[in-house]
């Protein structure tokens, strides 16, 4: 065997365990961004849940609101219609006491 094709094969042994050594590195520091990746992600999550619950406790009351609103105004319509048929049987009553009627006009 040649001595300079020994010093080659240890060059060629030398330059695997080097690109072996670079390829664990790269793996470790992919392992580790990943790592961190998970972490951020994992700090941002109880901001992020936080930030939906108060837009969903929002979203909720509006509604909440609204349905309020509209249940009030039912209410408020149907003692208005109430209070309105109630006059209007009071006029007729004192109408019809002073021997008068209300003119219907037919439709």
């Amino acid at each position: 065997v040649c001595p300079c094709m020994h010093a080659w094969v240890w060059a060629c042994v030398d330059t695997v365990q080097y690109d072996e050594e670079m390829a664990e590195r790269e793996s470790d520091l992919r392992s580790i961004e990943i790592t961190k990746m998970v972490s951020d992600w994992a700090a941002t999550l109880d901001e992020r849940s936080h930030a939906k619950t108060a837009r969903r406790y929002v979203a909720t009351k509006k509604e909440e609101m609204r349905l309020a609103n509209q249940e009030l105004t039912a209410v408020r319509r149907a003692q208005l219609q109430a209070l309105y048929a109630a006059e209007q049987q009071q006029y007729k009553d004192e109408y019809e006491e002073m021997g008068m009627t209300f003119y219907k006009e037919r439709a």
